[in-house]
C-alpha cells in the first residue's frame, strides 16, 4: 500500500494520507461517484460496497440496460479488480 507524503507547511496540499481506511473510503468514493453520473442508472436505487478492490452492487433497477450499465460504471473504475452484480430486475407496475 502506498501512503501520499505531502509537505504540510505547503499552502493549498491536502493533509497526508497515512490511514489504510483513507485510501478504501477514497476508493469507494470514486466508485459511487461513477454511478452517480451514470444517468442510466438509477442514482437513490443502487449501492455498492467496496472491499479490497472488489465491488459488490445491490439494488433495484427498473430495466436490464440499467443494472448493465451500473455493472460497467463500475468496471471502469481504477483499481477494480471485480464486480459482483446483485442488482435485481423488477418492473415498476404498468411497465412491459
Amino acid at each position: 500500500m502506498e501512503t501520499l507524503n505531502v509537505d504540510k507547511d505547503a499552502p493549498g496540499r491536502a493533509p497526508a494520507v497515512d490511514k489504510p481506511w483513507a485510501e478504501a473510503d477514497a476508493f469507494s468514493a470514486a466508485v459511487l461517484n461513477a454511478l452517480h453520473w451514470d444517468f442510466a442508472v438509477p442514482r437513490h436505487r443502487v449501492a455498492a460496497h467496496c472491499e479490497k478492490g472488489w465491488v459488490t452492487l445491490t439494488g433495484e433497477v427498473d430495466r436490464p440496460y440499467q443494472r448493465s450499465s451500473a455493472e460497467a460504471a463500475a468496471r471502469r473504475v481504477s483499481g477494480v479488480v471485480g464486480v459482483s452484480n446483485e442488482i435485481t430486475v423488477k418492473p415498476r407496475a404498468g411497465q412491459a
